[in-house]
């Protein structure tokens, strides 16, 4: 009989949702503003080429363990990787502004003063989880539920703090994760280490 593993998503991911400090070098964090009527104006809509022609994607991010933080100086990141190469790939600056929290974020977005929000959306689909009766702890549930967050039904739902999300780029990372975890299982001796029981 196979054993399973069960890996705790937290373990994973979660910690990107966790309050931390900013760092005082790297990103600009002129955004840890309170909210001001300028914040709170209508929409703006960039569109790629808009971006292209002041040559940098703005991402508004908070400074987490997951989406945006610095290591010895070099900034990393799921999230900032992935939008790291996106901005690659359009041929543009990628300049990240830090943001204290979610609402600041949005209203941050809604006033043109970044291009794209990096957000939470694993808390999210964990929230789904538990309100549908599905275990917020096992990744098979959570990824469903982060796959959901595409449709209009799901991510309006009053759980759901950080709105849309296709949920694809997540899962499949966590996908290969595992599966190179399984595969690298095969080279481990179960055996009791010397010194143990």
């Amino acid at each position: 009989m196979k054993s399973v593993l069960r890996i705790p998503v937290t373990a994973l991911i979660l910690p990107a949702c966790r309050e931390a400090s900013p760092p005082l070098s790297g990103a600009d964090s002129s955004a840890r503003t309170s909210t001001s009527a300028a914040e709170l104006a209508p929409s703006f809509a960039w569109d790629l080429e808009d971006i292209r022609k002041r040559d940098t994607l703005i991402v508004l991010a908070p400074y987490n363990s997951t989406t945006y933080f610095l290591y010895r100086g070099e900034a990393m990141g799921y999230e900032y990787d992935l939008l790291r190469d996106f901005a690659k790939d359009a041929g543009v600056e990628l300049r990240v502004v830090l943001v204290q929290d979610r609402d600041s974020m949005f209203n941050m977005l809604r006033a043109g003063k970044g291009d794209i929000a990096a957000a939470c959306h694993v808390e999210d689909a964990q929230r789904l989880a538990e309100a549908n009766k599905d275990d917020p702890r096992r990744w098979s549930d959570v990824s469903y539920w982060l796959l959901q967050k595409s449709k209009r039904e799901v991510y309006t739902k009053p759980m759901v703090r950080y709105g849309f999300s296709r949920g694809i780029e997540p899962v499949t990372y966590v996908a290969i994760i595992l599966d190179r975890f399984d595969h690298y299982k095969q080279f481990v001796v179960d055996r009791a280490l010397p010194g143990g029981p």
